[in-house]
C-alpha cells in the first residue's frame, strides 16, 4: 500500500533531504496526518506515525493533500486500480496540470474572483464601503507592505501559503488595523486554515461556478 511504498523509497534513499506530496480524497486521513494521532482508529494511528516516522529518518518533508473524488478521477491518479490507463497522469501527464498548487484564485479564475470579491467590498454606487479599494498582492508586493496603505487583497497560491502566512504576520504587527481579504483554493489547507482561523472575523468555504 501507500506507507509501504514511501517506506522503501526511504530505505533505497530516494527520499533523503527530499519533499513528498501525497494526494487523497479521504479527508479523515489528511486531517489525522497533521493532528498526529485518531481517537477512534489505532490503525490510522500506526500508519501516521509510520509516516512520521520515515519522515525523520529520511529527513524529507511529506505532505497530505485532500482533493476531490472528481479531480483524483480527472488526473488519473486512482486510475490504475480501476482500470483505466488512459486518463491524466497514466498517459504520462503532469499531476500539477490538474491540481493547481502554484495557481492563486484569481489567477485560476482569470479575474472573476477578483470581480466577485469587489462586488461585496463596493457599494451599488461602485465605491469601497470602507473608504479604500482593494489591492491585489503580487508575490513582489508581499515583501514591500510596509508602505502600502491600501487594504490587502491576498490570492496566493496554495504551496506558497508558508510563506505568506508569516509575511501577513509581519504585516498585521506594523498595520495592526489593516484589512485583509485571502481567496485561496482549498488545497494545502494544513497550511493556513488554522492559523488564518485565529485571525479571521469571517471565513467560508465557496463552491466554484
Amino acid at each position: 500500500n501507500l506507507t509501504d511504498r514511501v517506506l522503501r523509497l526511504v530505505r533505497s534513499g530516494t527520499l533523503k533531504g527530499g519533499e513528498l506530496i501525497i494526494f487523497t480524497d479521504n479527508t479523515t486521513f489528511e486531517s489525522t496526518f497533521y493532528k498526529g494521532y485518531s481517537a477512534v482508529s489505532e490503525e490510522l494511528t500506526d500508519l501516521v506515525f509510520s509516516l512520521r516516522l520515515a519522515e525523520r529518518e529520511a529527513g524529507c518533508i511529506i505532505h497530505v493533500v485532500h482533493i476531490a473524488g472528481t479531480r483524483m478521477k480527472e488526473s488519473g491518479i486512482d486510475g490504475l486500480s480501476r482500470g483505466d490507463l488512459y486518463e491524466g497522469i497514466m498517459k504520462g501527464e503532469s499531476p500539477l496540470k490538474y491540481i493547481p498548487l502554484s495557481q492563486g484564485a484569481v489567477e485560476r479564475s482569470r479575474g472573476r474572483v477578483r470581480d466577485w470579491v469587489n462586488c461585496w467590498w463596493n457599494d451599488a454606487q461602485g465605491d469601497p464601503i470602507l473608504g479604500k479599494p482593494l489591492r491585489l498582492l503580487n508575490p513582489d508586493d508581499w515583501f514591500e507592505l510596509y508602505d502600502n496603505d491600501s487594504p490587502r487583497l491576498w490570492s496566493p497560491p496554495p504551496g506558497a501559503m508558508e510563506t505568506v502566512i508569516e509575511l501577513f504576520n509581519e504585516d498585521r504587527l506594523a498595520h495592526p488595523t489593516m484589512s485583509h481579504v485571502f481567496v485561496i483554493p482549498r488545497l494545502m489547507t494544513h497550511l493556513f486554515r488554522r492559523s488564518l482561523g485565529k485571525d479571521a472575523d469571517l471565513m467560508f468555504e465557496a463552491a466554484s461556478g
